[in-house]
């Protein structure tokens, strides 16, 4: 949800798809894999219960 509400800039509480590039854009340019893939890992949990 802290993911979505950072991204949400229209403050609907869903990612419109300009935002979820937006959000994903973050993701590729992290240069710390670890990191990387704990946010993604985090991201996926988030998505995987709507």
């Amino acid at each position: 949800q802290e993911v979505i509400a950072e991204t949400d800039e229209d403050g609907s509480g869903e990612l419109e798809f300009e935002e979820f590039v937006e959000l994903a854009a973050k993701f590729l340019i992290e240069e710390d894999e670890e990191a990387l893939k704990a946010e993604l890992k985090e991201a996926f949990r988030i998505y995987d219960k709507g």
